[in-house]
């Protein structure tokens, strides 16, 4: 045990850093962190946070919202700080309860000793779907010609790049209403629709899980709209 003189007081460790969206690396505000009860190292290739990058100096960490105690939550630029953690292995968790199951959670296990300074970067996987779109030619969409992707019963959608790529990130897996499953193991069946500008419409279920970007293997291809009717509606949604 570390001796105390008269008048004194033992040097308080600190934990802070950033929480940031996986995939698009922005960061997240209203990220839940919490210290649970201690873990065993040698199951978690927990961090030794003694002798680490310090908090001084971090832009963003000072002066975040639930700086002492055993949870706090990120601000606007992701921050956060933990003061005065006891010496000891510990684990961090990381959600974000606003988001439902648009995201999945994050751990850290970490050792922490007295007077011990940390910065963590952690990631919140998003709930998600990507994939490619070709043109009825069987190639990329034609110059200047985007298809959008979007996800049937919310206003949720992307417009995909010019090669076709898409990624519909931070999603619901299941359907609004439906009953999710176990936690960490929420998989449900989306409806996406695919649109572009003389081509009809696409509609197609896709399987979703929390905290995955779920990826369609195959490429979809689109095909011409039948009538020129057809495809001046399209253009026009």
């Amino acid at each position: 045990m570390t001796a105390i003189r008269a008048g004194s007081s033992p040097r308080l460790s600190a934990v802070g850093g950033r929480v940031s969206d996986k995939v698009t690396r922005r960061p997240l505000q209203g990220v839940e962190v919490r210290v649970s009860d201690a873990v065993d190292s040698a199951r978690s290739g927990n961090r030794v946070i003694s002798g680490t990058r310090g908090i001084s100096g971090t832009r963003g960490i000072s002066g975040t919202r639930g700086i002492s105690g055993n949870h706090a939550t990120t601000t606007a630029d992701g921050s956060f700080c933990l003061v005065g953690l006891p010496a000891g292995q510990h684990q961090l968790s990381f959600r974000l309860p606003g988001a439902g199951l648009r995201y999945g959670f994050a751990f850290e296990s970490i050792e922490v000793t007295e007077g011990s300074r940390a910065v963590l970067e952690v990631a919140l996987p998003p709930t998600g779907i990507s994939g490619t779109v070709l043109s009825p030619l069987g190639g990329p969409p034609e110059h200047g010609i985007y298809p959008r992707v979007r996800l049937s019963g919310s206003t949720d959608q992307v417009y995909g790049s010019a090669d076709g790529q898409f990624r519909l990130l931070a999603i619901e897996p299941g359907a609004p209403g439906e009953k999710p499953g176990a936690p960490g193991e929420e998989p449900g069946s989306r409806q996406i629709v695919i649109t572009a500008p003389g081509c009809k419409v696409l509609e197609m279920s896709v399987q979703v899980t929390r905290g995955k970007v779920s990826v369609i293997a195959e490429p979809i291809q689109l095909t011409l709209a039948d009538r020129p009717s057809e495809a001046a509606g399209i253009t026009g949604q």
